[in-house]
């Protein structure tokens, strides 16, 4: 502190400013002082929001889409779409985010949608205890799963969850799922 002080004072002397009187109780700040104090922390704060602002302009324009990838959730069905969905979005990258998912995590998830991971994709199987309905990106998901192709008209809820107000690229990217998932019926 000390030493970083008598540079700053020696640094000020050659522009003829005195920031520092020496008082009985140590050092506090002369007019000039706290004029430049008061400076300087605006310039801070100024410097964090031009940050920011460099920020929201970078996302805007690159707008990236973070997609929640598990085990159970594989992310290969969006990467597998992913040429068809950038026609429809041109600007739009994509980043793989890796989660642990177990029960607790994927409510935390769930809760914060947007926050750190804007898509997960999931299936909806219902329990019981017969058949597991099963996607095949999902072969290697556990080694005691066993996939047997079967020949059944039957299909499984398959889908994206994202957060209940997506931002604008979100809701650009979901659209462009939904059209290049439209069934050809």
């Amino acid at each position: 502190g000390a030493h970083k002080q008598l540079q700053i004072q020696a640094l000020f002397q050659k522009v003829n400013l005195q920031l520092f009187v020496g008082t009985h109780r140590g050092l506090t700040l002369t007019k000039a002082g706290q004029s430049l104090y008061q400076d300087t922390k605006y310039i801070i704060q100024y410097c964090r929001d031009s940050v920011t602002r460099a920020r929201n302009a970078m996302q805007e324009s690159d707008s990236v889409i973070r997609i929640g990838t598990s085990p159970m959730t594989p992310a290969q069905v969006l990467v597998d779409l992913w040429p068809k969905v950038q026609k429809y979005c041109p600007n739009i990258k994509f980043q793989l985010i890796p989660f642990d998912n177990t029960p607790e995590n994927a409510s935390e998830i769930l809760g914060n949608m947007g926050q750190n991971i804007d898509v997960a994709a999931f299936n909806q199987c219902e329990n019981n205890n017969c058949v597991l309905m099963a996607i095949e990106n999902w072969r290697y998901v556990h080694p005691l799963l066993k996939i047997l192709p079967v020949e059944w008209n039957y299909t499984i809820p398959f889908g994206l969850l994202h957060s209940p107000e997506p931002s604008s690229h979100v809701r650009q990217f979901l659209d462009a799922v939904a059209r290049v998932t439209v069934r050809e019926n």
